[in-house]
């Protein structure tokens, strides 16, 4: 599941990760992308609208959150909701992404964001939690092919570790359905 505040690149990393694995391109990121990573395993790509419910939802689902931060920007108050929803319903694995980090220009002041950041994002999650950086997006649209490919690779390895708060609460992932009304004829 990839959450992050509106304009930090959750489309762009959603449309770069399929590139990744399939070697397709998409444009527009609607709804649920389920990709196979190997011959085994397979992930399903929700991208967390900000709305409150959503991200409540979504919370009680995730096995892996990606979590973007806007570098140029810093950390949202949408961004500690929803790790601390997480925590509330279990706290699956968590990884922090960086983006936007090519808004700096100087790379002592480049350097001094990612410690800063590093040590906050280590704070609200746990010490040594996975962070990556990613420079910006290519001419192409996506991020660059070696932070991409590194993202995946601990994608793929990750051990999902079951979740009590799931053990002991029930749910059911409807990604969409379709009301049907029914008129005078069906009585």
């Amino acid at each position: 599941m990839v959450q992050g505040s509106r304009e930090s690149g959750k489309s762009t990393l959603i449309q770069s990760l399929v590139f990744h694995f399939t070697k397709q391109k998409i444009h527009d990121v609607r709804g649920t992308i389920t990709l196979r990573t190997n011959k085994n395993s397979r992930i399903t790509l929700y991208e967390c609208p900000t709305e409150m419910q959503a991200m409540i939802d979504l919370a009680k689902i995730c096995d892996l959150a990606l979590v973007l931060i806007d570098a140029s920007i810093g950390f949202e108050m949408e961004s500690f909701e929803f790790l601390s929803l997480l925590q509330n319903h279990g706290m699956p694995n968590v990884m922090g992404i960086l983006t936007h980090l090519d808004y700096f220009r100087e790379n002592k002041h480049l350097r001094k964001i990612k410690k800063k950041m590093k040590k906050r994002f280590w704070k609200e999650v746990y010490d040594g939690a996975k962070l990556f950086y990613f420079s910006g997006q290519q001419k192409d649209g996506h991020y660059p092919k070696t932070e991409v490919h590194n993202l995946g690779r601990f994608i793929t390895v990750q051990k999902i570790k079951p979740l009590s708060w799931r053990v002991n609460h029930s749910y059911v992932v409807a990604d969409r359905f379709d009301m049907i009304e029914t008129g005078a004829e069906d009585n």
